[in-house]
């Protein structure tokens, strides 16, 4: 099966956000199953967690490619619509745009403020 670039694309910028989601969750309900009770903001400290090391690596990482990709698909977007835009594969944009709303809505959350507190 032969992908085009377009499609290629919006796969990666699509798939990208859900390493940031996935592995900030993860240390969100791992702290959570540590103290027994949802973490919230300064309570605790989430670097105070032995577990933090592990995944602040992880979480960085996907962060910092969760946010090129976040930056990338907009303009992608408004290429590809542009050039294709009798032609368009709204499932492919669908995709990235859930994706990217998913993780921003993530970031914007009570989860992200008790873990960059």
């Amino acid at each position: 099966m032969r992908y085009s670039f377009w499609k290629t694309g919006f796969l990666i910028n699509g798939v990208l956000p859900f390493g940031f989601i996935i592995s900030l969750l993860t240390f969100y309900f791992h702290a959570t199953v540590i103290l027994g009770h949802f973490p919230k903001y300064n309570r605790p400290d989430p670097k105070n967690l032995d577990s933090y090391e592990v995944y602040s690596v992880f979480i960085s990482t996907t962060g910092i490619l969760w946010m090129v990709s976040f930056f990338l698909t907009i303009p992608l977007v408004i290429t590809y619509l542009t050039i294709k835009r009798k032609n368009s594969n709204w499932k492919l944009i669908a995709f990235s745009f859930i994706s990217q709303t998913i993780a921003v809505l993530l970031f914007l959350s009570n989860v992200s403020e008790w873990y960059f507190d």
